[in-house]
């Protein structure tokens, strides 16, 4: 809908990479390079305000073991849930590198933008058909001379925070 920009205060994204490569190319981010397309054309859509959530910051929220344990002790349907949906993450998780809390940190972030670290950015999705496709390019130097298009969260501000507003809500009866 291209009329959607103005009809809508803005969107938050999660997905790219703006400093730390790619989860699932060397460059790339799994939702980016899975519709390059569709990535770019949001970034570049006009929104009043786009907040990104990128893998950088994704990577603060992973959850420990201990993380997960007190979720499965919450016994709420709600933390079942959650942990349900973590599984198929911790199965695929490196060990000793937590568990990824992608979409959760993300929606977190929308309703408790304070929680993070955010800076003004200009943002571009590689479409091409390179090695790059799906990276997000973010021009931290102001190279290109264009406007900045997203608010990138750049890092958590206290990961104990964020984790405690996460147990709060899905330990709530």
């Amino acid at each position: 809908e291209p009329d959607l920009p103005r009809l809508v205060s803005g969107v938050t994204v999660m997905g790219g990479s703006l400093r730390v490569g790619g989860n699932e190319t060397l460059a790339a981010e799994f939702n980016f390079v899975t519709d390059a397309e569709a990535a770019s054309v949001v970034l570049q859509a006009g929104f009043r305000d786009v907040a990104l959530v990128p893998l950088d910051v994704c990577d603060g929220a992973r959850l420990s073991t201990a993380d997960l344990v007190r979720l499965d002790g919450l016994g709420t349907e709600a933390s079942r849930a959650a942990r349900d949906l973590l599984r198929h993450f911790e199965r695929r998780a490196a060990p000793g590198r937590g568990v990824p809390f992608y979409d959760p940190t993300a929606w977190l972030l929308t309703t408790q933008p304070e929680v993070a670290e955010w800076e003004t950015v200009y943002v571009a999705v590689d479409t091409g058909s390179s090695v790059a496709r799906g990276a997000s390019l973010a021009d931290w130097r102001n190279r290109s001379r264009r406007e900045p298009n997203v608010r990138a969260a750049v890092r958590l501000r206290q990961r104990e925070h964020f984790l405690e507003r996460f147990f709060s809500l899905v330990g709530e009866r």
